[in-house]
């Protein structure tokens, strides 16, 4: 019978998370793309890019729209 209540509790939990969602209008767009900002989003990207061998990689250019 536990095991009953847990399973329900389970099932509501995440259907109250699902329908909690935030809806955003213009979802999955960019600044420039037709979502009305006036100004561009500025940001620092860090990383390392590596190999398949893991090895560092050489010449390489990153590109973000």
């Amino acid at each position: 019978m536990k095991r009953i209540y847990y399973v329900l509790f389970v099932v509501t939990i995440v259907l109250i998370s699902i329908e909690c969602r935030k809806e955003l209008s213009g979802e999955n767009t960019f600044p420039g793309q037709g979502n009305n900002q006036s100004s561009p989003i500025s940001a620092t990207l860090q990383g390392n890019i590596i190999d398949e061998n893991d090895q560092p990689a050489g010449g390489v250019v990153v590109k973000v729209k």
